[in-house]
């Protein structure tokens, strides 16, 4: 029996971007993230984009990618700890497709101003208004970061795998457990096989006839076994194709 089954295989993209900005005068008061979100979507409007969704658990990202650089007095994507975005995505347990990260710090008068400056920067515009992107999470904070007191702004992007049929899971599952099971049979097949030869040997028919009705009761609940599976391969390789099929097109946009 030929038989194939495709593994998908979720591999997570994703682009990381920042930059940094010293204003002389007076800092902003407070940083509305409501209002960069806002900003952000209008932008995308423009461009044909959909407006990005607020997701709770990228917040939660942005907000342990803030921490982090004010704890360890750093700027950047990649922490003297050692950990990133992707660290934070993954504990918070975001399951996404595609994931991105817009970082900047200064001294901001306004939501407005930092968006503008995202805005001039071909990588962070890029990153904000890709269409690929569905959701966002943003967090902007006040501190000491080396010795001055500055705005971080951290807004996060994301595609969750939801935007792609599923994968069969249960099937798969199913599957396995076939697996399982053949193994069984097959082993049992086997030995019933060799104790039918050894009675026919011994010349006892009576025992003989016995055994070969056990071998092919086996041999019949194999048989049907791999019909069924056959068929939940293909159900499976179904869902595993329409899954890459959206991955690809996403990847390709």
């Amino acid at each position: 029996m030929n038989r194939r089954i495709v593994f998908g295989v979720l591999v997570g993209f994703f682009t990381v971007i920042a930059c940094q900005k010293t204003v002389l005068g007076r800092i902003a008061s407070n940083i509305d993230e409501t209002k960069i979100i806002a900003f952000a979507n209008a932008e995308r409007q423009k461009h044909g984009a959909s407006p990005l969704r607020r997701h709770a658990l990228l917040d939660e990202v942005a907000a342990l990618r803030a921490d982090d650089m004010f704890r360890f007095q750093y700027f950047g994507h990649v922490s003297p700890s050692g950990t990133d975005m992707e660290f934070s995505v993954e504990k918070v347990k975001y399951d996404y497709l595609l994931v991105g990260e817009n970082l900047i710090i200064g001294n901001f008068k306004d939501e407005n101003e930092a968006i503008q400056d995202w805005l001039l920067s071909k990588s962070h515009r890029k990153a904000m208004l890709d269409a690929r992107y569905q959701e966002t999470g943003v967090v902007a904070k006040q501190g000491m970061h080396q010795g001055k007191d500055r705005w971080l702004i951290v807004q996060i992007f994301g595609t969750p795998c939801s935007v792609c049929p599923e994968i069969d899971k249960a099937v798969k599952r199913r599957i396995d457990e076939n697996g399982v099971r053949q193994n069984e049979l097959s082993k049992l097949l086997s030995e019933k096989s060799l104790e039918a030869f050894a009675l026919a040997k011994e010349g006892n028919e009576t025992a003989y006839k016995e055994k070969i009705q056990e071998f092919q009761f086996v041999r019949e609940e194999l048989s049907v076994l791999i019909e069924e599976t056959q068929k939940l391969v293909g159900r499976y390789n179904v869902s595993v194709n329409a899954f890459n099929l959206c991955i690809g097109s996403l990847l390709m946009k």
